[in-house]
């Protein structure tokens, strides 16, 4: 069937509403010249586009006219590719899923009532939708206002009048065309599936969203963010037992990137030592875990995942109170008792947020609120000395901020896009290498006994508390040295005392960029923030096994 723009599109339409069970991509697509862009109608209304921040002064003065002491607005047109493969159940195969690209322009108006905020959204970017939302927003402030019992405070921001900004990649993703893509993947796939043992797989995310927000106050901010989340990867399975298989994946850079990070990339030499690395792994003799408290160590992939409890237990909102009814509460409160107080780990642990580290997924120049992020300290020598804040909860924290002769300001940690309301959002998060030179297999030569964990899964219940590791990738240590691998080993640990157990980080030197999905259902961006971390040293964690002695 010859490839035409319209069956395309609807195709790619049909892919993004879900790709499990869409159809295969046949050779001939590999002819496809058109760009995501140009499959979507051409580039979307750029930010500074006139007759878009025409309509968000008409939202603001529908919003005033309607009673509104603060409102802000924001517009977004947002594009999410993604492009999916991997070899078939015959190792020759190759099998393309249809590429999925989509295109969505939403709006938002929040505005405060009398102490109460009230919000209202949707995808109609018109004259009268704007200010139909707007309308909508004072109504439900004012319905609100009757059941608080104090009005709402926020913290100030500085006024941008006009304020840009754009990810610095250097080749718009959305700009090339498809079959390009494809190439390039097929490319790396073909010598890659030499390997025979091994079967490969690739999928990758991208995302931009030109967004436009501006507020009562006199801000009136445009960005264009980009996104982006490739991977390839191999993985080969134990004849006979699989339990133990081997994952490999070519290191890609991921988050602020635009198409140079696949156009840089080495498929074809470097997907075929990934295969053969998984075949490897797959082979290694192994053993399961001895039950019982050990000494672990964890790789930067596991200690980037328990950022995420960790900080998501200091976010503000969640220790008010206000997500208890949607995803839980925090062990971390009440804050005023917490801030300044309390031990969360050992002297080893600090921890920091930011949302303008370069290239990182979280990175912004301004929040969704008109804040411009800033690098701030959550945990300091293992003590909490701050949350994650926004400008409707940081005054919650000003007698502390007072103390510390600090202002009551947000970090810049407000997000979601267009028709939902923001939210506090997780932002990149680091944990401060440990002082000289320590390396991870420094960390592993002080362990005579133990287990070594690359990589896992992790859960926690609804108050970040009680956290289960379950891992992926996991060896024993003997003497200082990695043994056999280790299947059917999880932790079991309070994160708390996982904190108050650390006794050695990795040093600068073996800090690792990792990315982190965050608690945000936005269908206009990726889900992940960046977090920079080094290997751990634990003792005496809770192992546990569910599998036999081989």
């Amino acid at each position: 069937m010859p490839l035409t723009r319209r069956l395309f599109v609807r195709h790619a339409t049909t892919a993004a509403a879900g790709l499990i069970g869409a159809p295969l991509l046949p050779s001939s697509w590999l002819a496809a010249r058109h760009s995501a862009d140009e499959l979507l109608d051409g580039a979307a209304a750029p930010y500074d586009d006139a007759d878009v921040r025409a309509l968000a002064m008409r939202a603001l003065d529908a919003a005033r006219a309607a009673g509104a002491k603060y409102a802000d607005v924001r517009i977004n047109q947002s594009r999410l590719l993604l492009l999916s493969m991997n070899t078939g159940t015959i190792p020759a195969d190759i099998t393309f899923m249809l590429p999925a690209v989509s295109s969505r322009v939403t709006v938002g108006v929040r505005v405060v009532i009398d102490g109460a905020w009230g919000f209202a959204g949707g995808s109609t970017l018109t004259p009268e939708g704007v200010e139909r939302f707007a309308r909508y927003a004072a109504g439900f402030a004012r319905d609100g206002r009757q059941r608080l019992p104090t009005a709402w405070e926020y913290a100030a921001a500085p006024v941008v009048p006009d304020g840009r900004w754009e990810t610095p990649i250097e080749t718009d993703p959305f700009t090339i065309p498809i079959a390009q893509y494809l190439q390039i993947y097929r490319d790396g796939m073909t010598e890659a599936k030499k390997i025979k043992e091994a079967r490969c797989g690739a999928q990758v995310y991208w995302s931009k969203s030109d967004r436009l927000f501006a507020s009562t106050e006199g801000s009136m901010i445009g960005q264009r963010i980009y996104e982006s989340n490739p991977r390839v990867m191999a993985y080969s399975a134990r004849p006979g037992d699989r339990r133990l298989f081997g994952y490999a994946e070519v290191e890609l850079p991921s988050g602020g990137y635009g198409y140079e990070t696949l156009a840089k990339a080495n498929l074809k030499a470097e997907w075929p030592r990934a295969a053969q690395d998984a075949v490897r792994q797959a082979a290694r003799p192994f053993k399961t875990a001895a039950i019982g408290r050990c000494d672990v160590v964890l790789g930067t992939r596991v200690m980037a995942a328990l950022l995420r409890p960790t900080s998501r237990a200091l976010e503000l909102d969640r220790a008010l109170g206000t997500k208890a009814n949607e995803s839980g509460t925090t062990f971390a409160m009440p804050p005023e008792d917490i801030v300044g107080h309390y031990q969360l780990g050992s002297k080893h642990v600090t921890i920091t947020g930011d949302r303008s580290r370069p290239r990182a997924t979280g990175t912004t120049g301004w929040d969704e609120e008109g804040v411009k992020p800033e690098e701030f300290t959550l945990v300091q020598d293992g003590t909490v000395v701050d949350f994650v804040t926004t400008r409707a909860t940081a005054p919650a924290l000003a007698a502390w901020y007072a103390r510390q002769s600090m202002p009551v300001r947000s970090h810049g940690c407000a997000a979601r896009t267009g028709r939902l309301q923001p939210i506090l959002q997780l932002p990149n998060l680091t944990l401060k290498p440990g002082a000289g030179t320590t390396s991870l297999d420094d960390l592993v030569a002080n362990i005579k006994q133990g287990y070594y964990v690359e990589d896992a899964y992790l859960s926690s219940d609804q108050q970040q508390l009680n956290v289960q590791v379950t891992a992926s990738a996991a060896y024993e240590i003997v003497r200082g040295k990695l043994g056999a691998a280790v299947v059917d080993m999880g932790l079991q640990f309070t994160l708390p005392r996982f904190w108050q157990s650390l006794v050695a980080l990795g040093g600068v030197g073996s800090a690792k960029l990792e990315s982190i999905s965050v608690d945000q259902s936005d269908p206009d961006r990726l889900e992940f923030v960046g977090a920079c971390t080094v290997p751990a040293l634990v003792r005496q964690l809770n192992v546990m096994s569910d599998g036999k002695e081989a």
